[in-house]
């Protein structure tokens, strides 16, 4: 099914800046067919025929999307931001209540995000979410926000899919900030739910992603693959691998507090007390890692 949405919202940037279909067509060298198409709600553009749309008409990506989400980004941040903090804080009633609002104002994915924080979803619930998701063909940062939120959901085979998608577009999204982060983020949630469901390939799949959307000044992605690699390494690494995948998860935690990032490094303690200081390891690699500790 095609979102009509989309071209309709390009359309209306177009008209506000008195810019010519036909001179759009001329100066970017996207087919006429694949823009009129567009417009007229039938069909897609590609991710870089849109980027290169946008750039002729002095838009950025992010001014699209916050245009697509009908200036709601400030209302979204507010949502997520609170979820995140109520998530940390294990205030399930908080939680609840913002699920109750999110859902009053006609914005359900977002409750979805804060329902699962405090009970498991149901697999109707699961259902809508990945139908949402795969029926997108551009992804806004609302879109990728409740992915990264609900991605620990989705069974491998759906994560790899996602990943293959972001991948697709790595070249026009790597380089945006915003972007960028939240898209290293996915991919590293993807990861380790990859592992937790003890498919190797998928996660390994995950962290590349995850290393290549990494960039030398941005530290949060940085760390958040090192958390994830390290996960990783406790289950499929050689040798001291696995005791050093153990021992960089708690220097991830150790300087996200160092920094200052005091709800980073609460969030991936918690992780970490749930999925490693107080999970059941097999046997031999319960000894390993108390060899690792010593």
């Amino acid at each position: 099914m095609i979102n009509q949405y989309y071209g309709l919202k390009l359309q209306e940037l177009c008209r506000a800046k008195e810019i010519k279909t036909i001179d759009i067509i001329k100066n970017t060298g996207v087919p006429k067919t694949s823009l009129t198409r567009f417009f007229n709600g039938e069909g897609y553009l590609t991710l870089d025929q849109l980027d290169t749309v946008l750039e002729y008409i002095h838009v950025e990506l992010s001014e699209y999307d916050y245009y697509l989400n009908a200036f709601k980004h400030g209302f979204y941040e507010m949502c997520f931001g609170k979820i995140e903090q109520a998530a940390m804080a294990n205030d399930s009633q908080a939680l609840q209540e913002i699920q109750e609002q999110c859902d009053a104002a006609g914005e359900h994915f977002l409750a979805l995000c804060a329902k699962s924080h405090f009970t498991q979803l149901t697999e109707k619930d699961i259902f809508e979410l990945s139908d949402f998701i795969f029926g997108i063909e551009i992804f806004s940062f609302y879109e990728l926000v409740i992915l990264s939120d609900t991605i620990r959901y989705f069974s491998p085979a759906m994560i790899k899919s996602v990943v293959q998608d972001l991948k697709h577009h790595h070249k026009i999204l790597a380089n945006r900030s915003r972007y960028r982060r939240i898209i290293c983020q996915i991919a590293c949630r993807g990861a380790t739910a990859c592992v937790q469901q003890e498919s190797q390939k998928e996660a390994l799949e995950c962290l590349t992603l995850a290393e290549n959307y990494c960039h030398e000044k941005d530290s949060y992605s940085r760390l958040i693959y090192r958390f994830a690699k390290g996960y990783y390494d406790i289950y499929y690494g050689q040798g001291g691998e696995r005791r050093e995948g153990l021992e960089t998860m708690r220097k991830v935690i150790a300087i996200f507090d160092w920094e200052g990032s005091k709800n980073l490094a609460r969030r991936y303690q918690k992780f970490y007390d749930k999925y490693i200081t107080n999970h059941e390891f097999p046997l031999w690699l319960s000894d390993l890692l108390k060899k690792g500790s010593n």
